[in-house]
C-alpha cells in the first residue's frame, strides 16, 4: 500500500515534468515551422526561390516541371513536392552535357 501511495504522490511531479517537456517541444516545433518556407507559393515567389525569371517559372509550370495546386482561380507552386537532384542524376546529366559538347565541337 505504501508503494502505491508513494507512486500516486509522485504523479504531480511527473506531470509537471511532462508539461515542461511538451512546452519545450511546442517551442521547437514552432521554430522549425517558422524556418520552413511556406508550402504553397505564388509563381512569382517560386521564381525568386529558384532565381529564375517569372516567364521561365510559368513555362516550367505549363510543362509540368514544377508541381502546382489550383486554389480557386489562382495557381500555387507546391514546394513540398519539389525534390533536389541526387548525385547519380547529376553525373548522368553531366555525361549527357559532355557528350553534347563533344559532338558540337566536331
Amino acid at each position: 500500500m505504501a508503494l502505491l501511495f508513494a507512486a500516486l504522490g509522485a504523479i504531480p511531479e511527473r506531470m509537471a515534468a511532462l508539461e515542461r517537456e511538451t512546452a519545450a517541444m511546442r517551442t521547437d516545433v514552432g521554430a522549425i515551422r517558422d524556418a520552413l518556407p511556406p508550402r504553397l507559393v505564388s509563381p512569382a515567389d517560386a521564381a525568386r526561390c529558384f532565381a529564375v525569371s517569372l516567364p521561365t517559372m510559368r513555362r516550367w509550370i505549363k510543362t509540368g516541371k514544377v508541381p502546382v495546386v489550383k486554389v480557386g482561380a489562382t495557381t500555387r507552386v507546391d514546394l513540398t513536392r519539389l525534390h533536389g537532384v541526387d548525385e547519380v542524376t547529376v553525373r548522368r546529366l553531366a555525361c549527357i552535357a559532355t557528350a553534347r559538347n563533344d559532338s558540337d565541337d566536331r
